[in-house]
């Protein structure tokens, strides 16, 4: 219905935006993604859109698209926790010459976390207890000396 709808009014932001819900649903993340980013061409104040880009970037494994995304929606809308929750998923900051970073995953041991710093990325590979591995990677901001870097577990979010 979305898509004849679109059909009969092809620059309504809003009906984009519920499409790119309905693939989210589905797990169709790369048309959720177009769908998002065709709702915030039209109109780049969407907090919503801003939330589902997020949200889809986040599942296809676009890590610092989906933080960019989340951070953008925040921004506009400080009101809805949804940003928080997805913005907590991973912390971290950095300072001159280190990187800290703090991964918040349920049932996770530090054994279980494997993180490399280098001068300009980290990366981080987790065994989760359902068997899958969770990948992160971030570029950073400025080179880093990697060996005062560190990194710690919360296993109970």
């Amino acid at each position: 219905e979305l898509t004849e709808a679109l059909e009969q009014k092809p620059d309504d932001a809003q009906y984009y935006c519920q499409r790119a819900y309905c693939h989210i649903l589905l797990g169709n993340y790369r048309d959720a993604v177009a769908d998002a980013k065709k709702s915030l061409e039209l109109n780049p104040n969407s907090s919503i859109a801003l939330l589902r880009k997020g949200i889809c970037e986040y599942h296809e494994k676009n890590y610092a698209a989906a933080l960019e995304a989340f951070t953008e929606g925040q921004k506009l809308d400080s009101t809805d926790a949804d940003f928080i929750v997805w913005i907590k998923r991973y912390d971290w900051y950095q300072t001159e010459s280190q990187v800290i970073i703090t991964l918040m995953i349920k049932n996770v041991q530090k054994n279980d976390v494997n993180v490399e710093f280098s001068e300009k990325e980290l990366s981080a590979l987790v065994k989760l207890p359902s068997g899958e591995d969770y990948n992160l990677k971030l570029r950073l901001l400025h080179p880093i000396i990697p060996e005062q870097s560190t990194f710690k577990v919360l296993s109970t979010k």
